[in-house]
């Protein structure tokens, strides 16, 4: 007998790639502060993300850019839990 039922899931596991170098703006290249901290807010506001993986493969960058990224990630840990995973360079 065939299985008609549809499958829905409601909750979610949202993965963000940060590839490249950290820098300042909202730049399509790269990990722009400005992007980045856009997407990760974005990401906070969605009730149905449960937890986030940040998968990072960044020789790092921008100081200022960085700390952009990092204050909306620690706003996003109040709510769902984060996991990092690092590729070749994990740095800054």
């Amino acid at each position: 007998m065939k299985n008609t039922t549809n499958y829905q899931a409601t909750d979610k596991i949202a993965v963000i790639y940060a590839e490249g170098n950290i820098v300042d703006g909202s730049d399509s290249e790269g990990v722009a502060g400005d992007r980045f901290a856009k997407i990760i807010a974005d990401v906070r506001a969605d009730k149905d993300v449960k937890a986030v993986v940040l998968r990072v493969n960044s020789p790092g960058g921008s100081v200022m850019a960085s700390e952009k990224i990092k204050a909306e990630l620690d706003l996003l840990r109040e709510n769902v839990p984060v996991i990092a995973s690092y590729g070749d360079y994990a740095a800054s």
